[in-house]
């Protein structure tokens, strides 16, 4: 037992010494080491992304350092596989070749295009027309268009014409060759397909134009938020009308003297 008064002081400030410090811990210290652990789990998170973004970027950079010859690739492809079947250049083409090599030209037959994605015993597909959805890549389609190239000339001339339409500007699958010799020379049927690709332009223009769209919208502020309407103003209720006043008494008339 704490007989002294002084003894009763002294144990009266510990134990309140001793609430402050459980008070303050619960109070302070202990949400602040929350708040200081959320903070760390954060920075580690930005720090992650951080060195993700680092490494897209590397990556981003290394391809645009081989963006030339990747559209030089582009350009060739196109030229190789064109928007149209374009069978009338390919024909004045075809007549430079046939000069070059020393060959005649003795006939060019084309037929309608077929669309490599097409069923079997589909309708022919027109190459004039673009594809339906431009822009969207997943919805190109290839169409061929078969023809019969005839020439003759000597042995070797025709070999070369043979490999000079093989590896031309424009892409040609040769599906078949039949040779005919007579007195005069060989006479070359070729049997093959050009190739175009419908909406390729137009798809390469939205990629183009999607890509840009991307850019600015990354490198834009983000928006404001709109504005919090300000609530409605409560109506005043109606003021409540005054009672009517009681009518004060009749005055008493005077007595008379």
């Amino acid at each position: 037992m704490l007989k002294s008064p002084t003894s009763r002081w002294a144990a009266g400030a510990a134990g309140l010494c001793a609430a402050l410090l459980a008070l303050t811990w619960i109070a302070l210290v202990g949400p602040r080491r929350a708040e200081a652990s959320d903070l760390t789990e954060q920075a580690a998170s930005v720090r992650q992304a951080n060195d993700a973004m680092q490494i897209r970027t590397a990556q981003l950079k290394a391809q645009f350092a081989t963006l030339p010859q990747r559209q030089a690739e582009l350009g060739t492809l196109v030229t190789q596989m064109p928007p149209t079947g374009d069978v009338p250049q390919f024909v004045r083409s075809l007549d430079a070749l046939a000069a070059g090599a020393g060959v005649r030209i003795d006939g060019v037959t084309p037929a309608p295009g077929e669309s490599l994605d097409a069923k079997p015993g589909a309708a022919g597909t027109s190459v004039d027309t673009p594809a339906p959805s431009a822009g969207d890549t997943g919805s190109l389609e290839v169409v061929a268009v078969p023809m019969t190239i005839t020439v003759h000339g000597p042995y070797f001339k025709t070999v070369t014409f043979l490999k000079g339409l093989q590896t031309g500007n424009r892409a040609f699958l040769v599906d078949g060759v039949q040779v005919t010799v007579d007195e005069t020379g060989v006479a070359l049927a070729v049997r093959g397909r050009v190739f175009a690709v419908p909406g390729v332009a137009d798809a390469i223009a939205g990629a183009t134009r999607a890509a840009a769209t991307g850019t600015a919208a990354t490198t834009s502020g983000t928006p404001a938020p709109a504005a919090t309407p300000a609530p409605a103003a409560t109506p005043t209720p109606a003021g409540t009308p005054a009672p009517a006043g009681t009518p004060s008494p009749a005055a008493s008339p005077s007595p008379s003297r």
